[in-house]
């Protein structure tokens, strides 16, 4: 519901494009290779990486999947509405933007999507499959405010998004598994 209201695609993002066929191979050309390695990251490799719970194998991959999708998309409107706040706090006249869907866009969500991911390897077999959305959720919201501080207020280079993905996904599973204590996940059938 909300990508039909705050969602359009960047124009120019179709090989249709009248005129700008060119720079929609360019796009293509220099993110696509980027976006394919990093979605199979995320499906594939997170995917088979979080089996190692022998009572949890097979669900843990479903849970990747369902999670790294809602992760996605979730990424992509917090994102938006992190850099809406920003530019209104600089400019109160400023108006409200559509989210321009492309491949940029939804490549940065995949890292959104990481980062949860990297969070539900510290708290996998401690909870169960709401308790993660509900992770996820509040993950993404914090994830995307610390990406929007390190890149756009301090302006740092990131190189492989160390800072923002791998440290802030730990860091946060680790907060997150001090909530869902051993004792009380031992009792639990």
């Amino acid at each position: 519901m909300f990508f039909g209201i705050f969602a359009t695609f960047k124009k120019g993002t179709s090989f249709q494009s009248a005129g700008e066929e060119g720079h929609a191979k360019e796009i293509m050309r220099n993110h696509y290779p980027a976006f394919q390695d990093v979605h199979i990251m995320i499906f594939v490799g997170f995917g088979f990486l979080m089996c190692f719970l022998k009572s949890h194998n097979w669900s843990s991959i479903g849970y990747n999947y369902l999670l790294a999708c809602w992760s996605i998309q979730i990424t992509i409107l917090w994102g938006h509405f992190w850099r809406q706040v920003m530019k209104y706090y600089d400019n109160p006249n400023h108006e409200f933007e559509m989210i321009e869907l492309t491949t940029e866009t939804i490549l940065e969500a995949e890292f959104g999507a990481a980062s949860v991911l990297i969070t539900m390897g510290a708290i996998l077999g401690k909870c169960s499959l709401v308790q993660l959305f509900g992770m996820a959720n509040i993950n993404v919201f914090f994830y995307t405010l610390n990406r929007y501080i390190v890149f756009s207020i301090y302006k740092t280079t990131d190189i492989g998004e160390a800072m923002t993905i791998h440290s802030f996904g730990a860091y946060f599973g680790v907060a997150t598994s001090w909530f869902f204590r051993p004792s009380v996940a031992k009792a639990d059938k």
